[in-house]
């Protein structure tokens, strides 16, 4: 049976016109991640296209290379807006109840811990080490501080353990908010900041 003569379906110019009209979607509209991915995309179909083009069959090739691009995009484009969602524009304030002291804040966490409620006891763990900086005077109190403004304004007293409160920030959010679940380690991690964060003061 001789080679096939006939057009690509869709052809070339119609699988990247296709692709684009796909990538116009509102729902891919994402910042400029949107015009970096068409451009790749775009690119590499045309590349693509142009070389099912000369093979035999190639018409078949075209259409399922266009599939497989639009699939591949939208999946991805998918699980960003999906995370997008989940992420939380206005964080809340890390204490929650400002009637708690550090030293219950922290009584909580450890029986949290021992309990096997890890999400539980790092988020109390996190607010023992936010009410004892207040306590002690190196915060203000402040009842609205999210966890990186607690952890930001600690970071430039306790110079130390800077990377360790800004990585104790990252996980409460990510606890607090759903993103990901707390271990036995991280809980530890939290409350091993609150010795260094005492040293020097009276």
């Amino acid at each position: 049976m001789g080679v096939s003569s006939s057009p690509l379906s869709p052809s070339g110019d119609e699988g990247r016109s296709l692709l684009r009209r796909e990538m116009l979607r509102p729902e891919y509209h994402e910042e400029a991640l949107f015009e970096r991915l068409l451009m790749w995309l775009t690119r590499r179909v045309d590349r693509l296209i142009d070389v099912a083009g000369a093979l035999p069959g190639g018409s078949v090739v075209a259409a399922v290379l266009v599939l497989a691009a639009l699939v591949a995009a939208g999946a991805w484009l998918a699980t960003r807006a999906n995370w997008s969602k989940r992420r939380v524009p206005d964080p809340e304030p890390v204490l929650v109840d400002t009637s708690v002291t550090a030293a219950q804040w922290q009584q909580r966490a450890r029986q949290a811990l021992t309990d096997g409620r890890f999400t539980e006891a790092l988020l109390d763990a996190f607010r023992a080490v936010a009410a004892t900086a207040v306590e002690d005077g190196l915060l203000d109190d402040l009842p609205g501080a999210t966890a990186h403004e607690v952890a930001g304004r600690l970071a430039d007293l306790r110079v130390e353990v800077a990377a360790a409160l800004r990585v104790a920030a990252d996980r409460f959010d990510e606890v607090r908010y759903g993103a990901g679940a707390a271990t036995a380690d991280d809980v530890h991690k939290v409350l091993d900041l609150i010795d260094p964060l005492r040293v020097g003061v009276r």
